[in-house]
């Protein structure tokens, strides 16, 4: 008869446990979204992880300006480098995951606030893409090629040997000159131009930003040799090829990090998801056949795949 009981409370004691388990799986998961800017990319990812995440999360919405994380909260969506920086310096205990940042700042940002300590407790996914990535666009639009000219200012200098390694890896030779200051610049990117076949741009706010990016697109032009750029707005600008992710895309990552989000963050990643956009104006004055956006875009994403 006891044994009996015994057996009946293990049942009833594993039945509610069952129960518990179910219910905490069913409940929505709290995400606070704080927002680097209004309107543009900012409020795509918002409206991205709105839609995509429905009824599995409930999302609050706060200022970077006034960054006052709900308690309730499990863990907070930084979008944008000014939101990343105001949860990394301020008094936030939720994990926090960032989104449209750039490789370079995420890590000068967290090395600066010493965040770099808490493992997974920040981690994002990365505006820009994989410098293999890159490379092998530079293949598919630009066959041949072996010597791939870089620009390393001081967010970017970090990445040097690994686009060497890289490079190496994909049959190339990495041609490159440190800029430290604004006066390094052109003279820097003279000596690039003169001994490689193509320019890569890398972000890095002193080297490329929206005071110097003419004149390196005409330097380039001068020299007959292609600029291969970062973003959309950098192939409108003269750049042959861009690989890149949209705010959808990003945001689209963002939303299967968070369906998957048991306590812990994975490390900061790059984007899974992308796209690749050319200049046919630029490649017919450079004498270069380009493929088709669709093609380019599979042929990277196929090498990608390969073992």
């Amino acid at each position: 008869m006891l044994d009996r009981s015994k057996r009946l409370l293990y049942r009833i004691g594993s039945a509610v446990l069952l129960l518990w388990a179910v219910a905490a799986q069913a409940a929505p998961l709290d995400v606070a979204v704080v927002s680097g800017g209004e309107g543009g990319a900012y409020a795509e990812v918002v409206d991205t992880l709105r839609a995509e995440l429905g009824g599995d999360a409930r999302i609050t919405e706060v200022s970077w300006q006034q960054p006052d994380v709900p308690a309730q909260a499990e863990v907070v969506v930084a979008v944008g480098v000014k939101a990343l920086q105001a949860m990394a310096a301020g008094d936030v205990h939720q994990p926090v995951l960032g989104v449209l940042i750039p490789r370079s700042t995420f890590e000068k940002i967290i090395r600066q606030t010493a965040r770099a300590q808490e493992g997974r407790h920040f981690s994002a996914v990365y505006l820009d893409q994989p410098l293999a990535r890159q490379l092998e666009l530079v293949r598919q639009v630009l066959p041949g090629s072996a010597r791939v000219g870089a620009l390393f200012g001081p967010d970017s200098r970090q990445l040097r040997n690994t686009l060497e390694a890289e490079a190496d890896r994909a049959g190339m030779k990495l041609r490159s000159e440190r800029v430290a200051v604004d006066d390094d610049l052109y003279p820097a990117l003279q000596r690039v131009f003169e001994d490689s076949d193509l320019l890569l741009a890398l972000p890095d706010p002193l080297v490329f930003n929206s005071n110097t990016i003419q004149s390196i697109m005409l330097t380039g032009y001068r020299y007959r040799l292609p600029v291969i750029g970062f973003s959309v707005a950098y192939v409108k600008a003269g750049a042959l090829a861009a690989v890149y992710s949209t705010p959808v895309q990003l945001a689209h990552q963002a939303a299967e990090i968070l369906r998957q989000y048991r306590g812990e963050l994975p490390p900061p990643q790059y984007p899974r998801y992308f796209s690749v956009n050319s200049n046919a104006h630029v490649a017919r004055s450079l004498g270069i056949h380009l493929p088709d956006e669709a093609v380019l875009l599979e042929k990277v994403m196929w090498a990608e795949r390969r073992p």
